[in-house]
């Protein structure tokens, strides 16, 4: 009978992270040219742990890193979508999911949607009513993955900090 691995352990981001986090990024970022237009070139880990840097220091920065054996497993987070730096929204109701990235041997495994169960329950209890991201326009696996956690996609698309056309998804956060 073989092991069964625990659950990945959450907890609060901390400063300490960042230059994992920014790595994790940048690796995933690397996975984003199998539908990235020719020449597309995924920003660093360095630029990364630089924007992990400003939203850390965001008094209205949430974050949750979970862990396991290996190390890292996922990481999400959010700040109001006012202070979004590329498309900032003008509702102060509004929560921003900047990042939602698992290694990828937790892909599959329930760890996305517990860390985004997580950021949607935080952001409510911020009092924040609706959460708002950007996805990838050619990342048909996220697409899925967040259309089946209650997002709606806007019709149209938007450039990004990343140099990639991106879609605008946002879901309700429903009181208790």
């Amino acid at each position: 009978m073989g092991l069964v691995a625990a659950e990945p352990e959450l907890r609060r981001i901390e400063r300490v992270d960042i230059p994992a986090l920014g790595s994790m990024v940048a690796e995933a970022f690397v996975g984003y040219r199998s539908f990235a237009p020719a020449g597309w070139q995924p920003p660093g880990a360095a630029e990364q742990a630089d924007t992990l840097e400003r939203w850390i220091a965001d008094a209205g920065f949430w974050g949750a890193l979970a862990e396991d054996h290996a190390g890292v497993a996922g990481f999400a987070d959010f700040v109001p979508a006012m202070r979004h730096s590329v498309h900032p929204s003008p509702h102060p109701e509004m929560a921003y999911l900047g990042h939602l990235f698992l290694a990828e041997r937790h892909w599959g495994t329930g760890l996305a949607a517990r860390l985004l169960a997580c950021a949607c329950e935080a952001a409510r209890g911020r009092g924040y009513r609706r959460i708002r991201l950007f996805v990838a326009e050619g990342h048909a696996r996220a697409r899925r993955f967040y259309a089946r956690e209650g997002f709606t996609e806007a019709a149209e698309t938007v450039q990004s900090g990343i140099g990639l056309p991106m879609l605008t998804c946002q879901r309700p956060l429903p009181p208790d």
